[in-house]
C-alpha cells in the first residue's frame, strides 16, 4: 500500500497471468477523481504489461510498458443525435517510456489530435481498415515526434488513445444506461456497419477525444502507476498536445472548455479541482496546433478562460504558420489579457515557417508523398527542454517569435511575392499553393465572424508580449530547392529546378541545412538530435545530378 497526499491511492496486485502468457498486471486505483458540478469522474484500475526493452532509433534500448486505463468519464459525442456530456465507462490504451539508464525525471504526458471521426465514421473504417485502421493505435502517433523528443531530454514519456478504440477495433467507451438508454434495434439497422458494438440492447459508444475531466483522471492515475513501476520520481510534468489533445490541455490550462456554447469548469489542473492548496498536474503545457473555439459564435466577448483560475502554469504555444489554425494562440492571449494574465513570464508563442497542422512525422496520420515541410519533434524537444529549464527555475526561455507587422491599418505577414493576409500563410505567395478540404478553410486577417477584430488583438497582444518579430525558418524555406502544397495532413513537395541550381550541388544543400539547424540550435529553438541535418538533407539527395 502506498498513498499519495492528498488522495490516496490504493495499488493491489489483482491478476497476475500464467506464466508463458504476456504477464499483465492489473492495479485498483482509489481516490483519483474529478467532481465539478455535475461532473464526477474516477479510474477504477490501470492495467500494464512487465516493463520490456525496445530499440528506439536515434535512442537506443529503453523501456516500454503497454496497458489501459478503466474508469468512468464525462463527456463525449456519440452517434445518437443530440446526446452528449454524459456519464461513461471507458478503457483508455496508453504506452509509457522511459531511459534504461538513469534520466527519466522530466515526464511528458502527451495527447494526440482528431476529435474526429464519428463512432458511425469509426466503425466503417473499423470495417475498411481492420488492423490498419490507424485509430486502433493512436497512442503511437506520437513516438516519432513527441516520443522522441521527450526521450532524448532523458524523459519518461506517456502517450494515451483517445479516439475511441482499443488495438482489438471495438469501442472503448460506451455511455452508462443509467444516463443513455442502450441501442434501439431502428438505430443499430440505420448505421448498416456491421460491428460487435453496435447491435440493438448494448451501451451506445460514445468518442472522448475532447473530454478534459476524463484526461485529468487518466493522467493522475498514470503517473503514480508509472512512477511505481519505473522506479523514478517524477520532478516536473509536462503536458504536450496537439490540436485536440491542445483542446484537453487548455481545459486544465485555462480552466475551462467550451461546453454547450458556454465556458464550463470540467476540473482544471489541481489534484482536487481548482484547490489552489492542492498538487497542480502539470507544472507546463506545451500547445501545438491550438484550436481557439469560440464560446458563442459572433458573439463580440468570447472567453476560453476561466474567471478565477484563467492561468494555472506556465504555457507555450507552437503555431506552424501553414497550419489552419494559425492565430489561434493570439486569439488565446487575448483572452487571457482580458481576465488580468500579465503575459510576460507566463505565455510563449513560437510561430514556425512552412510547418502544417499535421507535420510529416505524426506517424500513420500523414501519407508518405505529403511528409514534406518542416517536422514537428525537433522544435518540440527544444521547447520541452526550456519549459524544463523554467520550471527548475534554472534559465529564462528565449523570447517568443510572432510574425506580422502593419501595413495600410492591418495586420499582413512577409512572405516572398509578399505581403500575405491570408491563412495559413504561403511562405512563397506566388509559387506556393493551399490545398482547401473540410479541415482546412483559407482565411484572411479581419474578415469572417472568427478573424474579425484580429489586427486589434494582434497589437495588443505583441505590445504585451516581448518577441522577436519573425517567425522561426527552418531548413525546407531557408534552403528551400522547390514549392510547398499545405494539406491538413502533410504538405505536398514539388521540386525546382532552379532552385536546385542555386544549391550548386547535394554537398551545398546539405551544408545549407546544416547551417540553418546550427543557427536555430545555438538559440535554444532546435534539437538536432531528434532529427539530425545530414538526415534532413538526405531526404532531397536524388533530386540533385551532382554530389
Amino acid at each position: 500500500m502506498r498513498s499519495s497526499s492528498p488522495c490516496a491511492l490504493l495499488l493491489a496486485v489483482l491478476i497476475g497471468l500464467a506464466p508463458g502468457a504476456r504477464a499483465d498486471t492489473t492495479v485498483t486505483v482509489e481516490g483519483v477523481r474529478t467532481r465539478v458540478g455535475v461532473i464526477d469522474t474516477h479510474v477504477d484500475t490501470v492495467t500494464y504489461s512487465d516493463p520490456a526493452l525496445v530499440d528506439v532509433p536515434r535512442i537506443g534500448l529503453v523501456y516500454e510498458i503497454q496497458g489501459t486505463v478503466a474508469g468512468i468519464g464525462w463527456g463525449g459525442l456519440s452517434l445518437r443525435p443530440g446526446v452528449a456530456n454524459k456519464h461513461y465507462a471507458y478503457r483508455v490504451p496508453f504506452v509509457a517510456r522511459w531511459p534504461r539508464h538513469g534520466g527519466g525525471k522530466t515526464l511528458v504526458m502527451y495527447h494526440h489530435g482528431g476529435s474526429g471521426p464519428t463512432i458511425a465514421q469509426l466503425a466503417l473504417l473499423e470495417r475498411n481498415q481492420g488492423a490498419q485502421h490507424v485509430n486502433r493505435i493512436a497512442e503511437r502517433i506520437g513516438d516519432d515526434s513527441a516520443g522522441l523528443a521527450t526521450l532524448v531530454l532523458k524523459g519518461t514519456y506517456i502517450a494515451t488513445n483517445r479516439r475511441g478504440l482499443l488495438g482489438d477495433g471495438r469501442f472503448g467507451a460506451t455511455y452508462l444506461t443509467s444516463e443513455v438508454p442502450p441501442l434501439t434495434a431502428a438505430e443499430a439497422a440505420t448505421l448498416a456497419v456491421p460491428h460487435p458494438d453496435i447491435q440493438a440492447g448494448l451501451p451506445v459508444p460514445v468518442g472522448i477525444s475532447l473530454d478534459t475531466a476524463t484526461a485529468r483522471d487518466v493522467a493522475r492515475a498514470l503517473q503514480i502507476v508509472v512512477a511505481d513501476v519505473s522506479k523514478r520520481r517524477f520532478r516536473e510534468r509536462i503536458f504536450l498536445g496537439t490540436s485536440a489533445g491542445a483542446i484537453v490541455g487548455s481545459g486544465m490550462a485555462f480552466g475551462c472548455n467550451v461546453i454547450s456554447g458556454a465556458c464550463m469548469r470540467t476540473g482544471g489542473n489541481h489534484v482536487v479541482p481548482y484547490d489552489r492548496s492542492t498538487p497542480r498536474l502539470f507544472d507546463g503545457f506545451l500547445l501545438t496546433g491550438f484550436p481557439y473555439s469560440l464560446v458563442a459564435a459572433g458573439t463580440p466577448e468570447p472567453w476560453i478562460a476561466d474567471p478565477e483560475q484563467p492561468l494555472s502554469a506556465p504555457v507555450f504555444f507552437l503555431q506552424g504558420r501553414a497550419d489552419e489554425r494559425y492565430q489561434h494562440p493570439i486569439r488565446m492571449a487575448h483572452d487571457l489579457i482580458r481576465r488580468g494574465v500579465e503575459l510576460d513570464g507566463s505565455v510563449w508563442i513560437y510561430e514556425y515557417a512552412n510547418q502544417p497542422h499535421v507535420t510529416r512525422d505524426t506517424g500513420r496520420n500523414v501519407p508518405p508523398i505529403a511528409r514534406h515541410a518542416e517536422p514537428g519533434g525537433p522544435y518540440m524537444a527544444a521547447a520541452l527542454r526550456n519549459m524544463r529549464e523554467l520550471i527548475a527555475g534554472d534559465s529564462t526561455p528565449p523570447p517568443s517569435r510572432i510574425a506580422g507587422r502593419i501595413l495600410d491599418g492591418g495586420l499582413v505577414f512577409d512572405v516572398e511575392n509578399g505581403p500575405t493576409r491570408e491563412m495559413p500563410v504561403r511562405e512563397d505567395a506566388l509559387h506556393d499553393a493551399v490545398t482547401s478540404s473540410p479541415m482546412l478553410v483559407v482565411r484572411r486577417v479581419d474578415e469572417g465572424p472568427f478573424d474579425s477584430g484580429a489586427t486589434a488583438r494582434w497589437l495588443e497582444v505583441t505590445a504585451a508580449l516581448p518577441h522577436v518579430a519573425e517567425p522561426i525558418v527552418g531548413p525546407s524555406i531557408a534552403c528551400r530547392i522547390g514549392y510547398y502544397d499545405t494539406q491538413f495532413f502533410g504538405s505536398l513537395f514539388t521540386p525546382d529546378a532552379a532552385l536546385l541550381e542555386e544549391q550548386g550541388s547535394f554537398s551545398g544543400y546539405r551544408q545549407c541545412v546544416r547551417d540553418v539547424v546550427s543557427e536555430l540550435s545555438a538559440e535554444d529553438l532546435y534539437d538536432p538530435r531528434v532529427e539530425r541535418p545530414d538526415d534532413t538533407a538526405e531526404l532531397y539527395r536524388s533530386l540533385f545530378s551532382e554530389p
